[in-house]
């Protein structure tokens, strides 16, 4: 006689096997994604870094001096850094798709249909399409040059605050990141508060603000959970 499988074992054989795999296959999909966005960041993150260079290269130093003579908002030179600073990321055009963004723990989103004029400057609104498939913009106000990215562009999610959408700043003509300082977990909490939408420049799971998130460069590029900093930033996000 010659030995076999049931048809019965075949079967719940493949049941298991199929189990295990649904199991698995989302986690490692998730792991893959996240692996991708943390591999987009440092790429942009990079491209950002050397425009900025290469402009104080241009223009000379003192970048945010410059943007600010008299202790007011210099247009011809802000205009200036704005137009140089895109040529060096490599900029193609500006797309006219306005998309919605969400905050870090996905409680509060906006259109950037909204947020593209003064004085809501603060809204991450990266339009400008580059040569890698990210997108950027450039604001100054405030006395502060802030450069928002969304490392995989706009057509690609999750269009989320901390996920693919950062904020750095310039400080020192270099480019440099932005990191919570203070942590609001409660509406309560900014009543009292000045500009409650982005105070303390959030990054917490636990922050209500619209502009949650805002905070988010220094902890990505230092791979440590604002929440946590024993634990890995990029392997704690959940998509």
């Amino acid at each position: 006689m010659k030995k076999a499988f049931t048809l019965a074992e075949v079967l719940i054989t493949l049941g298991i096997i199929g189990i295990v795999a649904a199991l698995t296959i989302p986690t490692l999909i998730q792991n893959y994604r996240l692996k991708v966005l943390k591999t987009r960041y440092l790429q942009t993150y990079a491209i950002l870094s050397e425009a900025v260079i290469k402009t104080r290269i241009e223009l000379g130093e003192n970048l945010l001096k410059n943007c600010y003579r008299n202790g007011a908002k210099y247009y011809p030179f802000s205009e200036k850094f704005q137009e140089t600073f895109l040529k060096n990321c490599n900029y193609l055009e500006k797309t006219a798709k306005d998309y919605t963004i969400t905050n870090y723990n996905n409680t509060k989103s906006y259109s950037t249909a909204e947020y593209r004029i003064t004085p809501s400057v603060d809204y991450p609104n990266p339009l400008y399409l580059l040569k890698n498939g990210s997108s950027v913009n450039v604001t100054i106000t405030s006395g502060e040059i802030k450069i928002f990215t969304d490392i995989n562009g706009p057509s690609s999610g999750p269009n989320q605050l901390g996920y693919d959408i950062f904020m750095f700043l310039v400080e020192n003509d270099l480019l440099a990141l932005g990191k919570m300082y203070k942590k609001y977990t409660s509406e309560e909490d900014l009543e009292d508060v000045r500009y409650p939408y982005i105070a303390g420049l959030p990054c917490t799971k636990d922050s209500p603000q619209i502009l949650n998130g805002i905070g988010c460069s220094w902890y990505a590029t230092n791979d440590k959970n604002p929440d946590d900093e024993t634990q890995k930033y990029w392997d704690s996000l959940k998509l």
